[in-house]
């Protein structure tokens, strides 16, 4: 549906808006994209990147900046995305006319899928195991290889958001802890690092661990950064990050991710990784599991349990890291009791000077 001539509806996405998406009114005049939003937005044509993505990848993103924060605006529909392509000035239409031979080929794979196997495969499986059985029974199907595509397609989102830091003693923090408690793993890690002043830190699929530098400045010790990264290490290792992207984009985006066309869901993914929510299942699990990697790697496993605490102590409702990681006083005690059950090993502290490490945010921000 469309209001007004050259009015094209659309969804807008980024940092305070619905996580599905806020409705708003779109066109261009001239070689500007104006955005009927609150506050109303102007974006110019040379700053605008497209993406394709969407149930069956009929659906155009366009990916701007609006300040320091990322943003996408979805075309709402085939009708919406015509007008859109018919009103975008060059060169932003010669991208558009790129992506639309990967639509056709896209929608015509779409159908032989549906038309095949994909509806009975599903519904046989789905009638044998329980849903969160099919969820990982579907995330073992998807190669480490595909896996690590979406991580890198992840981490070029987020570098082009211009919120990265890069370099510096946090930084250098987060990779010497990181690596530490992966040696061995699968999985290629790459290690970031947010300047966003939110105390949050999540995974996204491939071995992608983001931190923010609000966790820094709150965590007391490098070891609390060591505990809450043993945690959302556990969630690749394990591929709950993988199973959540799954559960929230859909069949039709698991089939996508499996045939290696990993570009669209990255875009997605980037928006909803920070305030994901995993089940408490899955949540004992990665507890569990990094405990276990703590005490493997000799660090001190209180790091994890102190930090957890404090911030539940704390009331601050508005915690990223407590909406996402629930620490309520249940977890806290299995938690406690998690570590006197392991047998005491060799644990060292980490050596490294936390105050300067925060201090030096101020000076790379």
């Amino acid at each position: 549906m469309t209001s007004g001539s050259g009015t094209f509806e659309a969804r807008l996405f980024g940092p305070g808006l619905a996580e599905a998406g806020t409705p708003v009114r779109a066109r261009f005049i001239g070689t500007r994209l104006h955005i009927e939003s609150s506050p109303a937005r102007v974006v110019a044509a040379d700053q605008l990147s497209a993406s394709l993505g969407g149930f069956e990848h009929d659906l155009i993103f366009l990916n701007f900046k609006d300040g320091d924060a990322r943003h996408a605006l979805q075309a709402r529909d085939a009708q919406a995305l015509a007008i859109l392509r018919g009103q975008a000035p060059p060169p932003l239409a010669q991208q558009l006319a790129r992506l639309r031979g990967g639509v056709w080929r896209q929608n015509n794979l779409w159908r032989l899928i549906y038309g095949s196997v994909a509806g009975l495969v599903l519904l046989v499986i789905a009638g044998i195991w329980q849903y969160d059985a099919l969820i990982a029974w579907t995330a073992e199907r998807i190669s480490p290889e595909t896996e690590a595509r979406l991580g890198r397609q992840v981490v070029q989102v987020m570098r082009e958001g211009g919120q990265l830091i890069e370099t510096g003693p946090a930084l250098s923090a987060v990779q010497d802890i990181g690596e530490r408690l992966t040696a061995g793993s699968r999985y290629d890690y790459r290690w970031l690092l947010l300047d966003n002043d939110q105390v949050n830190a999540f995974a996204a699929p491939g071995g992608v661990v983001v931190v923010h530098t609000g966790l820094i400045e709150k965590a007391r010790s490098p070891e609390e950064l060591a505990g809450v990264l043993a945690h959302e290490i556990q969630h690749v290792e394990l591929r709950h990050s993988l199973q959540n992207m799954i559960h929230a984009l859909g069949w039709a985006s698991v089939l996508t991710v499996a045939l290696g066309d990993v570009s669209a869901l990255a875009g997605v993914l980037i928006y909803q990784a920070g305030a994901t929510s995993f089940s408490r299942d899955l949540e004992r699990e990665a507890d569990e599991q990094g405990l276990i990697a703590l005490h493997k790697a000799g660090i001190d496993a209180h790091g994890m349990l102190t930090f957890f605490r404090r911030l539940q102590a704390s009331e601050i409702l508005s915690v990223p890291l407590l909406s996402s990681h629930p620490a309520t006083a249940e977890r806290i005690q299995r938690l406690e009791l998690a570590i006197r059950r392991q047998p005491v090993g060799t644990v060292e502290p980490l050596g490294l000077d936390w105050p300067r490490i925060q201090a030096s945010l101020g000076e790379s921000i």
